[in-house]
């Protein structure tokens, strides 16, 4: 059967699916192909999912499109961020610059999922803690001043808010789910959700409903990767504190996986 055949059967037979499992995704690949190795089933998978006709909600568990993909809007600052930072750790050696010691993402995207829209906004840089000085005062001689390393909740609320522009440094967690667009390391979806609700001194503007609002709305509008969202939150130690909010969004079989 033709790509574009077997693509329309898989989409006609999950359709009414919320979420189905790599199990079961293989039995229906054997009806057409019952010769299919793990191999060759793993690049049809693959296939899927860059063309974006299935996405991963957990480990072994897809859910048909449904969703348009988070996508990071591009603005000068991230790509000069982006290369101060390159230009700073390449005398470190070539390997470093492979490992994930960055990424970067803007408040100004949760516009998209709020009803009170923020005027106040900054962007979130963070770097993995061995870098994070280095990356500062080497921002900081690049004319960036208004880069703030670490802030506590006073100095947030006092100094940065009433900042234009400002650029709040923070340290990395490892395995942090990222996202590559155009060379530049931004935050996942995913991960946003997970920093929003972990670090309250800088999101403390964003409570009760206008926060179950961006919750749901992101929820609503995007692919999530579950497994991955859970394993960030339980690394950031906020898990139970996410779970009880998620558990009202999601749907009953992914309650069932994922909580």
């Amino acid at each position: 059967m033709k790509t574009l055949e077997i693509t329309a059967q898989i989409l006609q037979h999950f359709k009414n699916r919320n979420s189905f499992t790599r199990n079961e995704l293989l039995d229906f690949y054997n009806l057409y192909e019952p010769e299919l190795n793990n191999r060759t089933f793993g690049w049809r998978v693959f296939e899927l999912k860059k063309k974006h006709v299935i996405h991963s909600v957990g480990r072994g568990i897809y859910a048909i499109n449904r969703r348009a993909p988070f996508q990071a809007v591009e603005e000068p600052i991230y790509r000069e961020i982006h290369e101060q930072i390159m230009g700073q750790l390449s005398v470190l050696g070539e390997h470093r610059l492979k490992k994930e010691i960055y990424c970067i993402w803007d408040t100004k995207w949760m516009n998209r999922y709020i009803d009170q829209q923020l005027f106040k906004t900054f962007i979130v840089l963070e770097i993995s803690e061995p870098y994070l000085e280095t990356v500062f005062f080497g921002l900081k001689d690049c004319g960036l001043t208004n880069v703030f390393i670490k802030p506590n909740r006073e100095m947030f609320s006092r100094y940065i808010m009433d900042t234009e522009n400002p650029v709040v440094l923070k340290p990395l967690y490892t395995r942090s789910p990222i996202k590559k667009e155009k060379g530049i390391r931004y935050a996942s979806i995913e991960k946003i959700l997970v920093d929003v609700y972990c670090d309250k001194q800088y999101f403390d503007f964003l409570h009760g409903s206008e926060m179950n609002n961006f919750t749901q709305n992101v929820i609503a509008m995007h692919n999530i990767d579950f497994s991955k969202l859970i394993n960030y939150a339980a690394r950031r130690r906020c898990r139970e504190e996410l779970r009880n909010i998620l558990i009202m969004y999601l749907d009953d079989d992914l309650k069932g996986q994922f909580l």
